[in-house]
Parts: C-alpha cells; sequence; structure tokens
C-alpha cells in the first residue's frame, strides 16, 4: 500500500477521490477496495481481541491504533472483502497523521474533546471521549 504519511490529510483526500473517480461502474469501484484490502499488512493476531473489534458491523472489523512520536498509525482487518478495502482506505487516510494536545480550551470537564475537521463541512465536536466513544466516531466519519 503507497505510503502517505508525508502528505496533509488533504493531499490525501485528494488522490484518493482521484483513484476512484477513475471508474464509473459501481463493480470497478468495489474492485478497486477488494484490490486495495488484499494490499494491508498482515493483521497482528495479539489484537483479534474484542477490545479492538469493531461492534455493530455485521462482519468481523479489528482496527488497532497506537501513538508514535506525535503521530498515530492504525493496523486493521476484516473478514469481508469490501469491509477490509473500507478498513484500508481508513489507514491510508489516517495513519502518519499528527495527533496533538492543546489542553484545556475553557471547558475541562468535558475533556477529552475530539473536533473533526472535513472538507466542505461544519467542524463536529464530541466531548468526553472514551475508548467506545472513539470507535464510534472512526465509523460515523470515516
Amino acid at each position: 500500500m503507497e505510503d502517505f504519511t508525508n502528505l496533509s490529510l488533504s493531499q490525501r483526500e485528494e488522490i484518493i477521490v482521484d483513484e476512484v473517480s477513475m471508474y464509473d461502474d459501481w463493480m470497478d469501484k468495489y474492485q478497486f477496495l477488494i484490490e486495495l484490502g488484499n494490499e494491508l499488512p498482515p493483521y497482528p493476531a495479539e489484537y483479534k481481541l474484542p477490545q479492538y473489534e469493531i461492534s455493530g458491523c455485521q462482519s468481523q472489523v479489528w482496527i488497532y491504533c497506537e501513538e508514535r512520536e506525535g503521530k498515530i498509525y492504525f493496523w486493521g482487518e476484516s473478514d469481508a472483502l469490501i469491509v477490509r478495502g473500507i478498513v484500508a482506505l481508513l489507514i491510508k487516510v489516517l495513519s502518519g497523521v499528527t495527533v496533538s494536545q492543546t489542553g484545556c480550551i475553557g471547558v475541562c470537564r468535558l475533556e477529552p474533546i475530539v473536533e473533526i475537521y472535513a472538507p466542505n463541512s461544519e467542524k463536529v465536536t464530541y466531548v468526553k471521549v472514551t475508548p467506545d466513544k472513539a470507535s464510534r466516531i472512526i465509523t460515523e466519519h470515516i
């Protein structure tokens, strides 16, 4: 899978949109996702645990992330081919992004706070984020 870690989020998005836009037919888009999923590195067996599984999904999906040197990295796996491709997109777009701590912004009682900035959308803010909530946030916004 192509390394996007030195690109901004908007550059990553532009590349993905360009890649998907090459295909007019939905079957070709599905094949693109399947091929992208096939490029995923093996998912570490020690992270195929319930705490890394995305609940509520019809297929089995595991996502693990870790922070290294101020950046967050993702690994993922699914037993469904198209979902595996979607997981690969998540990894391709979000792995290697910089994580920063801003400190209290005046509403410390609501921390941890996660803010989502998406192109052509208003900012979405989540408060009192737990690991379960973080998984749902990723599912909703990716």
